[in-house]
């Protein structure tokens, strides 16, 4: 006899009601202290930059392009700076030549951005990241 395909429910996971991700990442990073960072990756021009910004809305009604960075500069100016209890802020295009590229990690920025994204996880932030690979980020803070 084939077995057949049966469709899991959420009531297999022990869910009863709908569970809504969105709102479990926000209530994690606001009232339980927490951090969470998301990595978008594709090839170019498969929406990495609109899923984020779709996803950064999601998570931050209060979300405004002020927490958008190309730049590696930027990126540790926000998060350096104190922000508001669930923030979203996006880096986008991580890997190139200004933001936080895997070739350039002898330079100092690259040795603060490893530090400060392992000692972030209590800053109730919620960082986004896209580039086309993982690995094209610097080794410490993929």
């Amino acid at each position: 006899m084939k077995a057949e395909w049966e469709p899991l429910f959420a009531s297999d996971y022990g869910f009863t009601k709908p569970w809504n991700m969105f709102n479990f990442v926000r209530d994690a990073v606001v009232k339980r202290n927490e951090s969470y960072d998301f990595f978008i990756a594709g090839g170019r021009g498969l929406g990495k930059s609109a899923s984020a910004m779709s996803l950064a809305m999601m998570l931050d009604p209060g979300f405004t392009l002020d927490h958008w960075c190309f730049t590696t500069d930027k990126f540790l100016d926000l998060v350096t700076t104190k922000q508001r209890s669930g923030v979203v802020i996006v880096w986008d295009e991580i890997g190139t030549q200004k933001s936080g590229s895997s070739r350039k990690w002898q330079i100092k920025e690259a040795h603060d951005i490893a530090d400060i994204v392992q000692v972030n996880r209590t800053d109730n932030i919620i960082l986004i990241g896209t580039s086309l690979e993982l690995s094209r980020g610097e080794k410490r803070f993929r």
